[in-house]
């Protein structure tokens, strides 16, 4: 065995991927002097150690159905879906499916869209469960001749998506580091270990320590992107490595380098490699070694890709010419038979791969095969580390990209400013003015305890509301690949944007006290004035970070969360009095936590007013006090975020 992983080693280093970076061969020869003896020493106890186990998956009578009255999204699917308004017939995905795929081998799914390529990758991956109510599967899937359950997927496999959604802020190596410590029980060295091999093997040198990207930030180029994605799923040596379109949007160039690296992962760690790809040059068709052609949700061929042409021949008298490719063939048979021979149908490709295949996992069943075992065990992470590490992570995105940072202490300074301004030493009155000039008076201090209390909670709850659909895809993705749970990522998403977002009421508070001048400048209100800004910015961060676990879309979540805030407003009493308010406006104003800042507000700045303060306090309806405004409000926050919490948990589960 130790023969054989020094083999596999010697394999792995960089010399045996020159032909896939020609264009920079001088830059890789240069870092390979830094792979020495005690390097490679280290990459031995990598432990893929069983990867010499033979390792099937087997998949027999698999059938999909879709209820599409119930609104599935087809997009996630993979298949175009036409609805007829007047039925309620399910939609069949999938029909009869049998394959196999090995260890080694490298599988193509082929087939037009809508074929079911994808659906066939997410039933392979056990991502259905029983949750998704809208599915009815049939079928068995099988490793090593075991009924494979979700759980067991989640050991041994890895999914890579389509879409490369990556921490925005974050190298590749960083993608990689934290790739492993959300999902492994290794050391920090293990894994900078791990990080410097998966660099070398990707070939991702150049651009190791330079941010992913994204919308607002410079990316990295489409092919490093894709490895880089691959790459994050390769830190926990799966034995399954199941990939949908990994050389979508991609050159040819960039293409064939993605192809010939999964086909190192098949060959030299013996991985269980599947993936569906759309119209595959024939030059990149050849380094399949198996093939699963699609149509309508039948299988019409799987078997090695070389014995296409001669499988066609024997079963069906058809030649295919010498130079075409035997991808786009099969492709142009699965649109419609008709167009390669009158006499071919579906129904014959089918039941003619069904009966080749019936015999290959009846042979198969019969085999005994070794119990797949060996990563388990690394793939381990305590709720603690997986806090730690998101943690971690958001700070070192904050500290790359600290606008936002700037822009809260920016936005505070700038209000400190323009309602001080406007404000100014307005708790300050003579008490000889004539009574509109104390009117006036008294009307400004309540607008400014309206102005105070919309602000605050408005800025936090906009700030935080597109946090969670923002990060959905990230969330998603991440989730699905056992990064880590549900309730660790709403906890520190939460955590580490409110900690920001908070900042903005206790600054603005803080100057703001000091610029209108109330009676009262002792310490005990001015520690009151803050804290009621400071609890009712957590309760709008809250109620934002709530309401954004709502909706995937950030610009329904933002709308709509606009018009709750203009609602909170009026029941705090901004456009009628608290002290002669209707029964509707009774109920939006126990609801509001607006309502309960704004008396806070009102009730620091006429402290100490002996002549006026009590009369003003009945006279606008202000009658709970201060501890039962700073309670109330501290109530909201928390049943919102625990509301937010359960929410996320919920719709968690349906991913």
């Amino acid at each position: 065995m130790k023969a054989k992983q020094n083999k596999q080693v010697k394999s792995e280093t960089p010399n045996s991927f020159k032909e896939d970076r020609s264009s920079s061969t001088k830059s890789s020869e240069g870092d390979q002097s830094d792979l020495n003896k005690s390097r490679l020493n280290q990459i031995k106890q990598i432990k893929d150690a069983e990867f010499d186990k033979e390792i099937q998956l087997v998949w027999r009578d698999l059938n999909l159905y879709v209820q599409p009255s119930r609104g599935i999204d087809s997009a996630l699917l993979g298949f175009s879906e036409t609805r007829d308004e007047n039925s309620n017939k399910r939609k069949q995905i999938l029909n009869s499916n049998f394959g196999i795929a090995r260890s080694g081998e490298l599988t193509a799914i082929i087939g037009p869209s809508g074929s079911g390529k994808s659906s066939l990758l997410s039933l392979l991956s056990k991502r259905y469960t029983q949750y998704h109510t809208q599915y009815l599967i049939e079928g068995s899937v099988k490793l090593n001749n075991v009924e494979l359950q979700h759980s067991t997927f989640m050991k041994y496999g890895s999914f890579i998506e389509q879409d490369d959604v990556l921490f925005e802020s974050n190298t590749p190596r960083q993608t990689f580091k934290y790739g492993a410590r959300f999902r492994t029980s290794l050391s920090d060295s293990e894994i900078e270990d791990r990080v410097d091999i998966m660099i070398h093997r990707l070939g991702l040198q150049e651009c190791q320590n330079q941010m992913v990207g994204g919308i607002f930030l410079p990316k990295i180029s489409g092919g490093e992107r894709k490895r880089t994605s691959i790459g994050m799923e390769l830190m926990t040596n799966p034995k399954i490595l199941l990939l949908d379109e990994p050389t979508s949007g991609l050159d040819s160039e960039n293409a064939m380098r993605i192809i010939k690296l999964l086909k190192r992962e098949a060959k030299l760690r013996g991985a269980t490699v599947i993936c569906s790809i759309h119209q595959p040059s024939s030059q990149l068709f050849q380094l399949f070694d198996r093939t699963i052609c699609l149509s309508e949700g039948h299988t019409i061929y799987n078997g090695p890709t070389n014995q296409i042409p001669g499988y066609f021949m024997k079963n069906f008298g058809l030649k295919i010419k010498k130079y075409t490719n035997p991808a786009d063939y099969l492709i142009k048979m699965a649109h419609d038979p008709k167009l390669i021979s009158d006499k071919l149908t579906i129904d014959a490709l089918k039941i003619q791969s069904e009966r080749k295949i019936r015999k290959i996992v009846k042979t198969t069943e019969k085999q005994n095969l070794p119990l797949v075992s060996g990563i388990e065990v690394e793939r381990a992470s305590s709720f603690y580390k997986q806090c730690r590490t998101l943690l971690i992570r958001y700070f070192e995105g904050f500290l790359k990209i600290p606008l936002a940072i700037f822009a809260i202490f920016g936005i505070s300074i700038f209000m400190i400013g323009l309602v001080g301004s406007i404000y100014f030493n307005v708790g300050q009155i003579d008490t000889e003015k004539d009574v509109y000039e104390l009117r006036k008076n008294f009307q400004e201090w309540l607008g400014l305890s309206f102005y105070l209390g919309n602000d605050v909670f408005a800025i936090c709850t906009m700030s935080q509301v597109i946090q969670i659909p923002s990060r959905n895809p990230l969330f998603r993705k991440e989730k699905l690949a056992g990064f880590y749970s549900t309730s660790a990522f709403y906890i520190i998403t939460w955590f580490a944007s409110t900690v920001f977002i908070i900042f903005y009421p206790l600054i603005q508070s803080l100057g703001i006290f000091l610029c209108i001048g109330t009676q009262d400048q002792t310490w005990e209100n001015y520690y009151n004035f803050v804290k009621n800004s400071m609890l009712l910015g957590l309760a709008g961060s809250n109620f934002g970070f709530m309401w954004g676990t709502i909706f995937d879309n950030d610009n329904t979540a933002t709308t709509s969360a606009m018009a709750v805030v203009m609602i909170s407003s009026l029941g705090a009493g901004k456009f009628v009095n608290l002290g002669s308010k209707t029964p509707i406006v009774k109920l939006i104003s126990s609801l509001s936590p607006i309502r309960y800042a704004v008396e806070g507000y009102f009730r620091r700045i006429v402290s100490q007013q002996e002549d006026y303060g009590m009369f003003l306090l009945n006279m606008f309806g202000f009658k709970l006090g201060d501890q039962n405004c700073q309670r109330n409000i501290l109530y909201f926050a928390i049943a919102f975020f625990i509301i937010g919490w359960v929410n996320l948990k919920y719709q968690a589960r349906k991913l």
